[in-house]
Formats: C-alpha cells, sequence, structure tokens
C-alpha cells in the first residue's frame, strides 16, 4: 500500500506514531482541564492554559496556546462570553415619540435647555434607578434644591 501511494513505510509509521502520541496527550490534557473546570466552572481558557503551562509542556513541550485551544474548541470546552450588560432601551415601542427641537438650536444662557436622563445601578440588592436633571449650558446636575 506504501508503494502504491508512494509513501516510504519509515514515514507511514512514524506518523502512525505521531497521532497516537497526540491522542494520547490531547486525552491527558482534557483530563487535566476537566479537573480544574470541576473547581472553576467558568475559568476562561487563557488563564487556563498559562496556569496548566508547565505541566502541559513536561507532556508535550511542542503543545502550545493555539493548539490548546483548538484542542478545547474541538470537544466544546470553550467558556461562552456573558453578556455584559442588560437591554435597558427598547426604541421600537408604539408610544408617541417626540422630535428634536433643540438638534439646532445654539445654547446661549443657563435655564435654556434642560435634559433629563434615567438610568439604573446594580446593588447587591438589586437595582435601584437614579434620575438625573443636566442644565445643558453649564452641563451641571441639578441638585433638587
Amino acid at each position: 500500500m506504501c508503494k502504491y501511494f508512494q509513501y516510504s513505510r519509515q514515514a507511514y509509521y512514524k506518523s502512525l506514531r505521531k497521532q497516537l502520541k497526540d491522542c494520547y496527550s490531547g486525552r491527558i490534557i482534557l483530563d487535566m482541564v476537566q479537573r480544574e473546570r470541576h473547581l472553576q466552572p467558568r475559568l476562561g481558557v487563557k488563564k487556563l492554559y498559562f496556569m496548566l503551562c508547565s505541566s502541559i509542556h513536561e507532556i508535550d513541550p511542542h503543545f502550545g496556546r493555539d493548539k490548546f485551544f483548538d484542542l478545547l474548541r474541538s470537544h466544546n470546552l470553550l467558556v461562552k462570553r456573558r453578556q455584559k450588560h442588560c437591554k435597558t432601551t427598547h426604541s421600537w415601542h408604539h408610544f408617541r415619540k417626540y422630535n428634536n427641537e433643540i438638534k439646532d438650536l445654539f445654547i446661549t444662557r443657563y435655564n435654556q435647555v434642560w435634559a433629563a436622563d434615567i438610568t439604573y445601578l446594580r446593588t447587591e440588592n438589586g437595582f435601584v434607578y437614579l434620575s438625573l436633571l443636566t442644565d445643558m449650558f453649564s452641563r451641571k446636575i441639578e441638585d433638587g434644591k
């Protein structure tokens, strides 16, 4: 068969040994990853690689970060990123939307234009809402007095 594909027997057996070695080292590395993920399930792959780097290089000195990523990706062990913020704006509502009447207005004095906004802050007990009233000329926030 090797003669037919013009492949030497030595190269065939060398590639076979390499496949077995890669499979064996990959299985050992996956076991290390699963042990660490059991303790820290949301640990990212970069941190995980640098934590296990010395152990990985003892098993296979040529096993780098990209190969580690590929191994975890092929076994569905990458951590999905969580969304960093909540969506609070809903612009496609059916309520009346007012035109921006101050878009081309040149603001020249205090108390000419005020802007209001509301936002939320995350606390230990849930969310609290913060509303602000700002003078657009001075950019000062109204203190409510």
